[in-house]
């Protein structure tokens, strides 16, 4: 039995009827499962000109002389999409909302894990940096990679939950109130008398998991969430204020939506800062308690937008599909291109019709490059933190230098959004996500290679040389932290500047990517299966715990800005011809996600738009 038209979804049928009066070139749209379309389009729109047909004379606003234009808001005719100019849509408010949900996750998630790795290597009443737990920096490490493989693993489940049974915004609902719980667990128990009674350690392992499968299922909806709030599916003309004419692009949209969301997401970041702050200059139960407060803001907005927010209808269940793809396509030997698993492979050599697209095939190929990516970018929580208490911070703690990765997304973010990206637009030069990502990459190797270059560096400087803080030294106790090495702090700074600039190409482009090449009905499980790989970067992080000592480290960061860079020559060369399809793609799931909304209303499987 069809569900009954919501609100929402018929003010997105009626936005597609008013459409419908300059229809798109026809495209037949056949369901025959829930994790599926078969898609039939026409030619391309940006199909050439016959080379015998002269050229006609064009106006000023990019049609022929004497040409009858296409009336704001419609959909633009062949010609106009090849020639106007493509701009992103305006933002909705609900996508706003969604945003803010995403600001406090990151607020509370940043205000909390920043001081993770003080909190538990140094020893309570440290002199020079503050401590609780006393497990050193081999087990902090651990504990803080372990961490982040428990919060990017446990999306998957919840994704599958959102998917099938609660949807989105249910999902979301349930994940801010497991979260909630575990932070503030961590919260009491780092109260005094908690320290004092010896339970903060077990209290702190207990919020840490509660927290962990919290986050994950606020990762896997809340992004897809936010871009589901934007209901356009067809390219329209819009009129600017200047008189030019112009096409309102969704794919370009959905490229502003996600930059805005890695813009919340490093805003809500800087709570680190004041955490770090307060954890030195009053003590761990009040840096702990900012960010659990902080949280019921999300609360508030879930409350506020309940009646608002456009909601998907749960599908079926489509983990297995995932699975099936990585069996058929490494059937007889490992291939990273996967092509075994397409769907025309297994139609021409086995006879056979599969239920996933072309495109999910492509989006699981993505995924395999992220790990050592993640792995890089773990190093700022980390080995990092350690690094820079090695040199000389002044009065400033050494874990809030971290925080200068996010404050280089907030300032470069808007950047690219509202120069870079309109520049390339105005110049037709294009910036495809395959191009972007690899960038990213790209910028992520430099940054562990200056970080192994300053390792050095360090270790060339007095008074411990290549075992900093630990050594003897006339007039002090032997055996004690002889402090820093004679090196500044801010030689530090490039490696968090590259680290932010990687994640502006690399993280947001890979979301995005995910979101539109997904099939309609599965869209939180592929963004969760991209989050997945963030665990396996934690995972080889974790692995590569006995390189994280002196003298060795020079070795560790010169590794992994290696592997990294030889990573993102192999994705770019494999990737690459994705490129000249990027259109094509856009459009076809731009269909589907429109006959979704159709079958959601109970309209027929198959019609014409």
């Amino acid at each position: 039995m069809s569900p009954s038209p919501s609100p929402h979804a018929a003010a997105v049928v009626a936005n597609g009827d008013d459409e419908a009066h300059n229809p798109a070139p026809s495209i037949s749209i056949s369901t025959t499962s829930s994790s599926s379309a078969i898609l039939t389009p026409t030619p391309p729109y940006n199909s050439k000109k016959n080379e015998n047909e002269k050229e006609k004379p064009q106006s000023d606003d990019g049609g022929e002389a004497g040409e009858v234009l296409t009336p704001d808001g419609n959909v633009p005719t062949p010609k106009e999409l090849d020639t106007l100019r493509h701009v992103a849509d305006k933002i909705p408010l609900n996508v706003w909302l969604v945003a803010g949900i995403s600001l406090t996750e990151r607020f509370t998630y940043y205000g909390i894990n920043s001081p993770f790795q003080n909190y538990v290597q140094n020893p309570p009443h440290d002199p020079l940096h503050p401590g609780a737990l006393d497990l050193g920096q081999s087990r902090a490490t651990n504990l803080n990679d372990g961490f982040q493989f428990l919060v990017y693993l446990t999306p998957l489940a919840w994704a599958i939950l959102a998917d099938t049974r609660l949807g989105a915004y249910r999902t979301i609902c349930l994940a801010t109130a497991v979260y909630l719980t575990g932070v503030t667990l961590i919260f009491a128990t780092s109260l005094p008398a908690a320290l004092d009674n010896g339970i903060s350690l077990g209290g702190f392992l207990t919020g840490m998991v509660t927290t962990g499968i919290g986050l994950g299922g606020l990762k896997a909806c809340v992004p897809p969430f936010m871009a589901d709030q934007y209901t356009a599916t067809r390219p329209r003309v819009r009129t600017l204020k200047g008189g030019a004419r112009v096409v309102v692009d969704r794919a370009l949209t959905l490229q502003k939506i996600y930059g805005l969301w890695y813009w919340c997401v490093n805003l809500g970041s800087l709570s680190g800062i004041a955490t770090t702050w307060m954890e030195r200059d009053i003590a761990f139960w009040a840096a702990y308690l900012l960010p659990t407060c902080f949280l019921w803001f999300a609360v508030v907005i879930l409350v506020v937008g309940r009646k608002r927010f456009v909601r998907r209808v749960p599908q079926g269940s489509v983990l297995a599909d995932a699975f099936k793809v990585f069996g058929a396509a490494f059937k007889g030997g490992f291939s990273p291109k996967m092509d075994k698993g397409k769907p025309e492979y297994q139609r021409a050599h086995y006879g056979r019709e599969v239920s996933w697209s072309t495109s999910f095939v492509e989006e699981l190929k993505l995924g395999l490059a992220f790990p050592i990516a993640w792995t890089c970018h773990s190093q700022i929580n980390t080995n990092l933190v350690s690094q820079a208490a090695q040199t000389h911070t002044g009065p400033l703690p050494n874990d809030v230098f971290q925080n200068l990765s996010a404050l280089t997304v907030i300032l470069a973010m808007p950047l690219v959004t509202h120069l870079l990206n309109p520049l390339l637009a105005r110049l037709r030069t294009p910036f495809p996500p395959i191009s972007r990502i690899a960038v990213g990459f790209l910028l992520q190797a430099t940054s562990m290679a200056y970080a192994s270059g300053l390792q050095k560096l360090i270790y060339s400087r007095g008074p411990c040389y290549d075992h900093p803080r630990h050594c003897d030294i006339p007039g002090g106790s032997a055996g004690g932290d002889a402090g820093p090495n004679d090196i500044s702090v801010a030689y530090q700074i490039p490696v968090y500047v590259l680290d932010g600039l990687a994640g502006v190409f690399f993280y947001p482009t890979g979301q995005e990517y995910a979101y539109t090449k997904a099939p309609a009905s599965m869209k939180a499980l592929v963004q969760s299966i991209l989050m997945v790989t963030v665990a396996v970067g934690a995972a080889l992080a974790f692995v590569l715990t006995p390189a994280y000592k002196d003298p060795q480290n020079v070795i560790m960061y010169a590794s992994l800005a290696g592997v990294m860079g030889l990573t993102t020559g192999v994705f770019f060369w494999g990737l690459r011809k994705y490129n000249a399809l990027e259109g094509e793609m856009n459009e076809l799931s731009a269909k589907q996600v429109e006959g979704q909304r159709r079958r959601e209303l109970g309209r027929e499987d198959s019609y014409r738009v």
